[in-house]
């Protein structure tokens, strides 16, 4: 009667939680007697539905959920980066700022660009 239920799927055996009433009580301010979770079996648990009963997800993990990765399958691969379009420009600069380097802005079809020039720069090189 009462107490906490955890339970695994596909045949797992269960674990009564009865002996927690008073901590589950504690927390949620209750008797603890309606806590259960249970898993379907299979791969791992979503845990986040009782993560969040302690006020937040899944141990801080940034946005992941348990088991998982932020996006969404667990054995998902992250986006790799995609090229951006290339910009082109010309620039005049000092001696000075060919040799220390420089941040110089940059105006490329309408649109107004910082960027870093690297020491050492030579005449038509190209940078990125």
């Amino acid at each position: 009667m009462g107490g906490a239920r955890f339970s695994g799927g596909s045949g797992q055996g269960g674990f009564d939680a009865s002996g927690f009433s008073d901590i589950f009580g504690s927390m949620f301010g209750g008797n603890g007697g309606n806590v259960r979770f249970s898993t379907s079996g299979g791969g791992p648990s979503n845990l986040n539905d009782i993560f969040s009963m302690f006020g937040g997800a899944a141990g801080g993990r940034g946005g992941a959920s348990y088991g998982g990765s932020r996006y969404g399958n667990p054995y998902e691969e992250p986006p790799t980066p995609q090229r951006g379009d290339d910009r082109k420009s010309k620039i005049t600069l000092t001696f000075r700022q060919a040799v220390k380097g420089a941040t110089v802005s940059l105006r490329v079809d309408g649109k107004q660009f910082k960027t870093h020039i690297p020491a050492g720069v030579k005449d038509g090189q190209k940078i990125r």
